[in-house]
């Protein structure tokens, strides 16, 4: 449920935040929009605009990973099969890549659970 005090978009605003998720800069997506840019400003200032904008950029956010993650698991499965070639060069090198890939997933899963009890401990749950 939105909050009360966050007012609907009109069409230009929605068009304008539709562009800045895709246009390179405020000015690109004034004209894509329609709008002018002083106006784009203007509503980058306003709650209701800076709220849908960022809705906006999380929602892209988070189908932008999940392709990322379909690319991932199909990236995987290549490798796996280039492990098997007959080609001993082509084998190597999917190794040194499979290993050099598996170092870092857990570097960064360590990193992330050492974090997490860092700040377990900075709030007194530890």
């Amino acid at each position: 449920m939105p909050h009360p005090a966050i007012r609907e978009l009109t069409g230009p605003q929605r068009r304008t935040v539709a562009a800045l998720l895709t246009a390179g800069s405020i000015e690109a997506a004034a004209d894509a929009a329609g709008v002018n840019r002083n106006t784009v400003s203007r509503w980058m200032q306003e709650d209701p605009f800076r709220v849908e904008l960022a809705r906006a950029r999380a929602r892209l956010f988070d189908e932008t990973m999940m392709q990322l993650q379909e690319v991932m698991r199909e990236s995987v499965r290549v490798l796996a099969g280039l492990l098997k070639s007959k080609s001993e060069g082509v084998r190597s090198r999917a190794v040194g890549i499979a290993l050099g890939l598996g170092m870092k997933a857990t570097e960064a899963i360590d990193l992330g659970e050492r974090v997490r009890r860092l700040e377990d401990i900075n709030a007194g749950r530890e």
